[in-house]
């Protein structure tokens, strides 16, 4: 997604909220609630993910396996977070996530025997919300919001052998959803969170014995997040959170593609299958509020 695309939907976002927060009456927030919204984190552990293609579509499906293939595996996982909640009550985060390591793959070749192969990942995620926090009650919060963000992930299957080849996916994608939050301590915070929407843009690259490019169609995304946060002394914070996200890439049209084969370039065609993605992610972390 384009920087100035992301920034209209927040703006659009700021708009929405802001008539909405001014009716929503002047009861403070729980001080320990507040301080977890205004804070820089870094947090580090790890992204389950598991990948499907399905045959569903394609012209040759009655003669093909489903699932097409699938890798599962896990990777290291990077985090940075940065949140505000400024002085009008609007709320405001930005994440990026960075995984990498290798999965599992399981699937087909060409000519349908069955093969299984190591697949290098790189994961690039980055998201944005806004929202405005409610008090519910002298311990209790909710705090709807609007996201979108840019999710890239770069795989090369086989990796390390002559057969490897590379497959970038990349794509936007914008929804809403609502977050929880409950001091059960003056230091201890719990959160759970959920949201929802579809991807904007997604787009495929491959490249190496068999390259293409072009556009996927949308999916529907949906996640669930649950976080536990204790601030240890004075404005440092330790946080555990473990997150699910359920995500897609539509089917393609039929792209232009070149093959190698025996030395040789050959023109055909290709189209990228209907995939599902499953991903759990874990961290550990430290944060400090401001």
């Amino acid at each position: 997604m384009k920087k100035n695309a992301l920034f209209s939907l927040l703006s659009a976002g700021a708009l929405c909220i802001a008539p909405f927060a001014a009716s929503a009456g002047t009861a403070p927030l729980n001080p320990a609630i507040a301080k977890t919204l205004s804070a820089v984190s870094v947090a580090g552990g790890g992204l389950h993910n598991h990948y499907s293609e399905w045959s569903e579509g394609l012209k040759s499906a009655s003669s093909r396996p489903n699932s097409l293939d699938h890798e599962s595996g896990s990777l290291g996982l990077f985090r940075f977070t940065l949140s505000h909640r400024f002085h009008t009550g609007v709320w405001s985060e930005v994440r990026y996530d960075f995984g990498t390591g290798d999965t599992a793959y399981t699937g087909y070749t060409q000519s349908g025997a069955p093969t299984s192969a190591t697949t290098g990942n790189t994961v690039h995620d980055v998201r944005a919300r806004v929202g405005y926090p409610l008090a519910l009650a002298r311990n209790v919060a909710l705090l709807p919001f609007l996201e979108g963000g840019y999710y890239r992930w770069d795989r090369t299957v086989d990796q390390g052998t002559p057969l490897a080849y590379n497959e970038l996916y990349t794509s936007g994608y914008v929804g809403g959803g609502a977050k929880f939050l409950y001091a059960i301590t003056p230091r201890w915070v719990v959160s759970a969170s959920a949201d929802a929407g579809s991807t904007v843009n997604p787009d495929t690259d491959a490249s190496g014995l068999v390259n293409y490019s072009g556009g996927l169609g949308t999916h529907t995304y949906a996640g669930a997040a649950f976080q536990e946060d204790y601030r240890v002394r004075g404005n440092w914070h330790l946080f555990a959170r473990i997150s699910y996200r359920y995500f897609g890439f539509g089917r393609s049209n039929a792209l232009p593609a070149t093959v190698v084969s025996n030395g040789a370039t050959i023109n055909t065609t290709a189209t990228e299958p209907n995939s599902t993605t499953e991903q759990v992610r874990y961290s550990l972390g430290v944060a400090y509020d401001f």
